[in-house]
């Protein structure tokens, strides 16, 4: 993937962040944030360093950077664009407080990662029931972080609820086998149930990650990933070490087919769940 520079700056603007927002469905946050600062200085020459369009690529830099877990940075452009939305118009952050509250959970701190997507959903005329009982489809992400931050307060119960509702969510809007948006909740669904102890049902969960992930390129990181984390499961509830190894030797040897991975890969839990955005909105 590549852009033309000799294009007009506000196409060339709208390219790069774009590109910047595959690379993020990618798992590639580093390409991300190079195409998102490459946008931001358009951006700057084209409105000035404190215009509204600025603030907005500010926020996809912040939700880079809180991909690649450079917290102290994602404030850094959170609160850049936080001062642009005050300047402005402070009721059009709802953005800036949806990556804040994503930032926060990365950071460990989902009480304040709770009261940022709350404000945001304020900003809406939404409140933390609209979104919990929606049908809409776009709220899925929302519920999704909602149910990760409520897992990190070991509120278990009502995050399992949660995540189950996006499966069935993001099943009627992709399909059945419906991509990497029914994987990622199918694969949160499975650590819950893993924290809880129910590791048989985890395990049933990651095996349908594995099955519907098939041959699609944009599969193989949720197939290498459940791979790995079914042996966890496996070892777990004690099984054949034979097919715990197994289940290990085909998670690298899936890996291995992704293009383009950023990180290394190392044989721990982190590098494979690396493989995959930390947030899929």
């Amino acid at each position: 993937m590549g852009i033309d520079e000799d294009v007009s700056g506000l196409i060339s603007a709208q390219a790069h962040r774009l590109l910047g927002h595959v690379f993020l469905d990618l798992a590639r946050p580093h390409a991300a944030l190079a195409a998102y600062k490459r946008t931001l200085e358009l951006r700057q020459e084209l409105d000035g360093v404190d215009a509204p369009p600025v603030a907005d690529v500010c926020d996809s830099v912040a939700c880079s950077y809180t991909e690649i877990g450079n917290i102290e940075q994602a404030f850094e452009y959170l609160e850049k664009a936080t001062t642009i939305h005050n300047t402005h118009d402070p009721s059009k952050m709802m953005r800036t407080l949806a990556i804040r509250a994503m930032a926060c959970l990365r950071a460990g701190h989902p009480g304040d990662a709770l009261a940022a997507i709350r404000e945001c959903w304020r900003l809406q005329g939404k409140t933390q029931k609209d979104i919990e009982t929606s049908s809409y489809p776009k709220h899925s992400g929302d519920i999704m972080l909602l149910a990760r931050i409520l897992w990190l307060q070991d509120n278990k119960a009502e995050s399992q609820e949660l995540v189950s509702r996006t499966v069935t969510m993001r099943r009627g809007t992709f399909g059945e086998n419906g991509g990497p948006r029914v994987a990622d909740s199918l694969f949160t669904l499975a650590r819950i149930l893993e924290d809880v102890g129910e590791l048989v049902l985890a395990a049933k969960l990651l095996r349908q990650v594995v099955e519907m992930s098939g041959d699609a390129p944009e599969m193989r990181p949720h197939k290498a990933r459940a791979f790995w984390f079914s042996a966890n499961v496996e070892a777990k509830i004690g099984g054949d070490e034979a097919k715990v190894v197994e289940l290990r030797n085909n998670a690298r040897a899936v890996r291995q087919t992704i293009e383009d991975r950023e990180w290394p890969d190392d044989e721990t839990d982190a590098a494979f769940m690396k493989l995959v955005s930390w947030m899929l909105w």
